[in-house]
């Protein structure tokens, strides 16, 4: 017998406990006697013993987290998103270049890219729209590099445009010149992020790698903001902090710093691990929001990210280019959609742990089930508290604002305005 990644529990009021299948949403209610025997299975590690009455095994195979094999569980949560696949992948991310002049502590690029270093052509990026323009509304702009050292960034934006689709930045704002933020927001940029990791320069060079200033970014932005009031831009411009080890206690002031110069949000996000290791990851910065139940990564199903040479990805934290599933051709109709219903996608989506990139992330099937026997099954399907954005800040009325150009959903949903 094999018990699911994908259920969590918790004790309500009373002596009765709470059993979830995390992928179904259905729930089973069950008393202190029942569960006390429902424990054991979790304390042996997933093994059942025959000292487990049928009646509680049936009770959880009805309610699908317990299979008789672990080959049966794998097709039934494949099937589960397989039925729901959209017929055309969403693109996350559009990088336009892989070049950066900063070495971020936080970013596996510095020491573990190894891609040559490229740019997009601007042929390659309509290609792109094209192909994505009917059945999505918001296209990200960047992926493992720096898109403000892109001189067509504008171009690209005023390409998708044309096609509909609104547009999104995240950038280093130490990079961004006047000439650049007046073609942004002539291009019409729907919405632009900056970084700002600390307030103090000596924490701030040290996170990202870098000899600016904390002041020259703050000039930048307020730059930035002037020109798009004198523009009479529609740009939405926030300011995001990650919580690192490094800048704990700044978090407040960022949210603080956003109010005084005038921008539309900000938002101090969770620290997210790469394929670093547990113990890099803590000195790095508290990753606890990442560890638990959740259901193991959907995104296969989901959509994909492109790289600056054309090449598809699974995900957003490919930044190798490592699971290789096509290449878009600028000359091919819809070869994006080609990639999406291939063979190589397919085996992805049925094992993803037979790729090393997945095997090391946090998100798949294959690391959760290495977590929760380091740290027992107890604790690791016992339900938890979600840890969202703790601070978080929206000018009055422009969540609508935001929702409007269809930006990513886990951004609005969160905290209230004010």
């Amino acid at each position: 017998m094999y018990l699911s990644l994908h259920f969590s529990y918790f004790k309500r009021d009373g002596d009765e406990y709470v059993i979830c299948n995390e992928l179904t949403g259905q729930e089973l209610v069950v008393g202190q006697d029942e569960f006390s025997r429902i424990e054991r299975l979790l304390e042996r590690f997933g093994v059942v013993s025959a000292s487990v009455e049928k009646f509680e095994k049936t009770r959880l195979v009805d309610l699908g987290v317990l299979f008789e094999s672990k080959a049966n569980f794998q097709r039934e949560f494949f099937n589960h998103f397989e039925k729901n696949r959209s017929k055309h992948p969403v693109v996350d991310q559009v990088e336009l270049t892989n070049a950066c002049s900063y070495g971020c502590i936080m970013c596996p690029r510095p020491k573990s890219m190894t891609r040559k270093v490229e740019f997009m052509s601007l042929r390659l990026f309509e290609a792109i729209v094209k192909s994505v323009h009917r059945h999505q509304r918001f296209l990200t702009l960047h992926h493992f590099g720096e898109s403000l050292l892109h001189n067509d960034l504008h171009e690209a934006v005023r390409i998708a445009g044309a096609y509909g689709l609104h547009t999104g930045l995240s950038c280093n704002p130490a990079s961004l010149t006047v000439e650049k933020s007046f073609q942004l927001h002539r291009a019409g940029l729907s919405s632009v992020t900056f970084t700002i990791d600390s307030l103090i320069d000596s924490r701030h060079q040290k996170i990202r790698g870098t000899k600016t200033t904390v002041r020259e970014s703050i000039e930048n932005i307020c730059k930035f903001i002037a020109i798009g009031r004198k523009l009479s831009s529609r740009t939405l411009i926030a300011l995001q902090m990650i919580q690192l080890n490094e800048n704990q206690g700044e978090y407040e002031q960022l949210i603080e710093k956003a109010k005084e110069l005038g921008v539309h949000s900000a938002r101090v996000v969770c620290f997210g691990r790469w394929d670093f290791s547990d113990e890099k990851s803590k000195r790095l910065g508290d990753f606890s929001a990442f560890q638990g139940f959740k259901c193991s990564c959907p995104d296969r199903w989901k959509g994909c990210s492109i790289l600056s040479n054309g090449n598809v990805v699974p995900c957003c934290r490919d930044y190798n280019g490592d699971i290789f599933l096509g290449k878009v051709n600028p000359n091919e109709e819809d070869s994006l959609g080609l990639i999406w219903d291939s063979q190589k996608y397919l085996r992805l989506r049925r094992n993803e742990s037979r790729y090393k990139r997945c095997q090391n992330c946090w998100s798949s099937s294959f690391f959760k089930e290495r977590k929760r026997i380091q740290i027992g099954y107890l604790d690791f399907h016992k339900k938890k508290i979600p840890i969202g954005n703790s601070y978080e800040w929206f000018e009055e009325g422009i969540r609508q604002e935001y929702a409007k150009i269809d930006f990513p959903v886990e951004f609005l949903n969160h905290r209230s305005d004010g």
